[in-house]
Parts: structure tokens; sequence; C-alpha cells
């Protein structure tokens, strides 16, 4: 999103209009806040904050997930269900009542 006149706010007026200002954000959205006619930072809604870090977190996961497996994998690179759960301490009596998932 580039910089707009409509959405562009001088510091000078954030200090001046706080309250009026944050309420505007919440309802209509990010503004950019400018110093001396240039684009400084961005106030947003502490939900549109958690929406965008959400969504990058996401992304992130994905990119990573989609790394792994373009990367063919070598036999010990494998861990056993066995091995897992000594690993992690799993019984059979921890696992009863899961529903058992395929994994190709």
């Amino acid at each position: 999103m580039q910089a707009t006149i409509s959405n562009a706010l001088p510091l000078t007026s954030l200090v001046a209009q706080a309250e009026h200002i944050f309420e505007e954000v919440r309802k209509n959205g990010p503004k950019i806040i400018t110093d001396e006619g240039r684009p400084s930072c961005v106030l947003l809604s502490h939900e549109e904050y958690e929406r965008i870090m959400d969504e990058l977190a996401e992304a992130e996961i994905e990119h990573i997930a989609a790394e792994r497996l373009s990367k063919p994998r070598q036999e010990n690179e494998y861990v056993t269900q066995k091995e897992l759960d000594e690993e992690f301490g799993f019984t059979e009596k921890d696992l009863n009542g899961w529903e058992e998932v395929e994994i190709e």
C-alpha cells in the first residue's frame, strides 16, 4: 500500500487530536503519519496489527513447509512412531481414544 493524501496525517495533528484519530483508525483503517511531509510510520488498530502478524506467521510457516517438502529426504532423517513415543514419553494409554491418522 502506498501513502496517499487521504490517509496521511502530520505528526502535529496526531498529538493534538489523538483520541479522535484513534477512533477514526479503528473505524476506517490505518493512517500514515508524516513528519515534515514525509511518511514516517503507520498507525493502525490492534486488531489490524494482530491480523497482519497472524498472516505473516502463516506465510512463514507455509514457506518453511514448502521448502522442506521440496527437498528429498534420506532414510535416516525419518523418525518412527516408536521413537517419537519414547522421546516424548507417550504410552498406549495416552493414545487411547485418539483417532488414527495415516501419513503418506
